[in-house]
């Protein structure tokens, strides 16, 4: 026994080391974000294993191939975005360290509950990265869940039915792939499947609600422009409204929160 565990958390550095050091080289990650990627797949694929990994994986490289698909489209809006390109150790810990605290808690309590929530929380950012990676590129302009009015695509909180359907799907693969035969070390069953999807999908529609409601916006005094950033134009932009200190990673790392709190919620509501 100690000598699988010896073997499993070597090669689970192995591979993160492998996995960071290929996504920096191909600038999906900036220097510290693959430090934090580095370690934060050490712990997941050391302590929790392939069944662990593969939606972490998933998750990461999904997300990475829609960030650059149609790229030359989305480009426009980058200066709405508050961070765009290669991710760096900031936007890396808002979307895992839940999931890593959840797969070391798993290693020493081992629970399908645990399993699960951690499927729930890498769904709800998954889902929140497909939403927003695929919905900017709809046709129609997306509507603001504050004031529900029309807003300009990338504008927090803005949803479209392209992004929202996404989101779903996002969260529907992701938890699939941790049911996949022989790989999870839970049994699929599937109203507990059902309720991980919804958790994650419900938890991107609250990190839309964040968004809208409580992250901070700004708008440059050059361009006029509502922004993320708290510089534009080469100029300081000014709060027009949301938490100073709320910014997208925050608010990712909320909303994954939120994901875990519902399904455990899902589940003692449907006896499971």
């Amino acid at each position: 026994m100690i000598l699988k565990l010896a073997l499993q958390l070597f090669l689970g550095t192995v591979l993160s080391a492998l996995v960071s050091t290929l996504a920096y080289r191909f600038k999906l990650l900036t220097s510290d974000g693959a430090s934090a990627a580095f370690l934060l797949g050490a712990i997941i694929f050391g302590t929790g294993g392939i069944g662990f990994a593969l939606p972490l994986l998933f998750f990461f490289f999904s997300s990475s191939f829609l960030s650059r698909y149609k790229s030359g489209q989305k480009i426009k809006y980058k200066d709405v975005f508050e961070k765009t390109g290669a991710r760096d150790k900031n936007q890396v810990l808002a979307n895992g360290v839940l999931a890593g605290a959840l797969s070391f808690i798993y290693f020493i309590f081992p629970s399908p509950s645990i399993y699960s929530a951690y499927l729930a929380c890498l769904a709800t950012v998954n889902a929140d990265t497909w939403g927003t990676e695929i919905g900017i590129l709809s046709k129609a302009q997306p509507i603001s869940l504050r004031g529900f009015k029309r807003v300009s695509p990338g504008s927090s909180g803005g949803i479209s039915l392209i992004g929202t359907a996404s989101s779903l799907f996002g969260s529907f693969f992701l938890v699939l792939v941790g049911f996949l035969p022989g790989i999870s070390p839970v049994p699929f069953r599937t109203e507990l499947f059902l309720i991980i999807v919804i958790a994650g999908f419900s938890g991107s529609f609250i990190d839309s609600l964040l968004g809208a409601f409580l992250q901070a916006q700004y708008l440059c005094p050059i361009c006029n422009k509502s922004t993320e950033r708290k510089t534009h134009c080469n100029f300081d932009t000014n709060r027009v409204s949301g938490i100073s200190w709320l910014n997208n990673d925050w608010v990712n790392f909320l909303s994954s929160i939120c994901g875990i709190i519902l399904f455990f919620l899902l589940q003692k509501i449907c006896g499971n």
